[in-house]
């Protein structure tokens, strides 16, 4: 027999719980934005302690993370750590990357935050013992090595060491899931949970989120939105025989709109409160924490990944053949447009290395890394060492560690000069119009003449300056990213 719930001292512990958060002056801000959702509990048969849907926290009252501790500290912990992939913009900011691996790297950075946040917080008024979180049954997921680290830092340790097992997910009708008490604002997909194991040096970790599948389908061929629509609208009195003719029912207005946008000034409001708190703690702990929250920080591979594929969309977009006729009598448009039969040839990725420049021989590493991972865009690369002058080039389909070890090698140190580079690369783009430029890449510390001679660049090739100087020259064209 299932054992009944008083949902008064549910709703009881909740009210105390924020009401705590709120007196404490550090853990006030995050509060504040608790007060933006409605907090349920719930009856749910998944390995899946909160659910976030929309404008709601649902707490799942059979969780083993909530069951096999204390209520009060497991639900504290909760709500902090949910509340922090919020403020953090953590679903906002996954975009292409693996789901599984992002949720887990933001769990760990999380996790480490709160950690971190517990000496600030009074712990009667805040309660959650880390060490009690991160243990037991259905521990919440974290590791020491990666205190400290952003989520894209934690995210590219994971991808490349880290396996992935997924199960086959579970969906749930548009009836299960609002007889649960999910969503009774409406779905925007059909709700599904998917269930992983991350094998990670040696460890398995398993985790359980719930997905939004798109409404076009729900996995029979058949269109899964009639379903949803149906259900919304017999929640508002409205049937398909209201749909035409003299319709009783007039179109409502968009009641979300103005509670929306006041949610998201909130937030903003709350994530700024938080860092003037820590800001006036002044110690050096809170500085870290400052710099993790406070952002959040992309680090510049992740800047440089996506200027890359941002460049050669736009590379993908121009053919590389004759001028066309028009743009004799238009000469302000571009002269390479696209016709209906032009396609896109992959190109060649043109990087010049200053070797004045202070640059380590790991960042190399890296930049070449996230070069490898785009490379389905383009054929060739092509690299060019200089100071004053061209001192080496060469040209690769691919980069392997023993040419990685001979990108490290350097040949000269002293003055830095960018025409040589930049008359080379004209023309070298006009006498390889079968194998393109799709973008140019500079390393450089940004002290050279490039400002007096960028005008020598074909004016439609994409530029990326990945400086290891924080002063960026006036007049500059092109996209300088920072790698200090």
């Amino acid at each position: 027999m299932k054992e009944s719930v008083d949902h008064n001292l549910e709703k009881d512990l909740i009210q105390k719980t924020l009401s705590r958060i709120l007196r404490d002056q550090f853990a006030l801000p995050l509060g504040l934005a608790l007060l933006n959702y409605d907090i349920r509990f719930l009856d749910l048969e998944e390995d899946i302690p909160l659910l976030r849907i929309d404008e709601f926290f649902y707490i799942n009252r059979h969780s083993l993370f909530i069951t096999k501790r204390n209520t009060k500290e497991a639900l504290t912990f909760l709500l902090l750590h949910e509340i922090c992939h919020v403020l953090f913009f953590h679903d906002r900011r996954q975009k292409e990357r693996d789901p599984e691996l992002w949720t887990l790297a933001t769990d760990y950075m999380v996790n480490g935050l709160l950690d971190e946040l517990r000496d600030l917080f009074d712990p009667e008024l805040v309660p959650y013992k880390p060490n009690l979180m991160f243990t037991g049954d259905d521990p919440a997921p974290y590791n020491p090595e990666f205190k400290n680290m952003l989520e894209e830092e934690i995210y590219h340790i994971l991808t490349a060491s880290a396996k992935v097992d997924i199960s086959v997910p579970k969906d749930l009708s548009i009836e299960e899931a609002v007889s649960r008490e999910m969503g009774k604002h409406g779905f925007n997909g059909i709700p599904r949970f998917v269930r992983s194991r991350i094998r990670h040096k040696k460890k398995d970790i398993r985790q359980t989120r719930l997905e939004m599948q798109s409404l076009d389908f729900d996995g029979t061929g058949k269109s899964g939105k009639k379903l949803l629509d149906e259900h919304n609208d017999e929640k508002r009195g409205v049937h398909d025989k209201d749909a035409y003719g003299q319709s009783p029912v007039s179109p409502e207005s968009d009641t979300d709109e103005d509670p929306k946008k006041a949610m998201k000034s909130n937030l903003k409001l709350s994530r700024h409160l938080f860092r003037e708190v820590l800001r006036g703690h002044g110690s050096v702990q809170t500085k870290g924490i400052l710099n993790l929250l406070c952002g959040p920080t992309t680090d510049w591979e992740t800047i440089l990944r996506d200027s890359l594929r941002l460049a050669l969309d736009r590379a993908a977009e121009i053919a590389w053949g004759r001028p066309r006729i028009t743009w004799l009598t238009n000469p302000d448009t571009i002269p390479y447009l696209p016709g209906p039969a032009d396609e896109f040839i992959p190109g060649t990725i043109v990087i010049s290395i200053d070797e004045s420049a202070s640059l380590g021989n790991t960042d190399l590493a890296k930049i070449i890394a996230v070069i490898g991972e785009v490379k389905s865009r383009y054929k060739r690369i092509f690299l060019i060492k200089h100071d004053t002058n061209i001192r080496w080039q060469r040209e690769y389909e691919k980069i392997g560690p023993a040419e990685l070890k001979e990108l490290r090698i350097r040949r000269h140190f002293g003055g830095t000069s960018h025409r040589e580079v930049f008359s080379f690369i004209d023309d070298y783009a006009r006498s390889r119009a079968d194998v393109p430029i799709s973008v140019y890449l500079a390393i450089t510390d940004l002290e050279s003449d490039i400002p007096d001679c960028q005008n020598i660049l074909p004016s439609w090739l994409p530029r990326i300056y990945l400086s290891t100087n924080q002063v960026v020259p006036e007049g500059l064209r092109g996209k300088v990213i920072n790698i200090q």
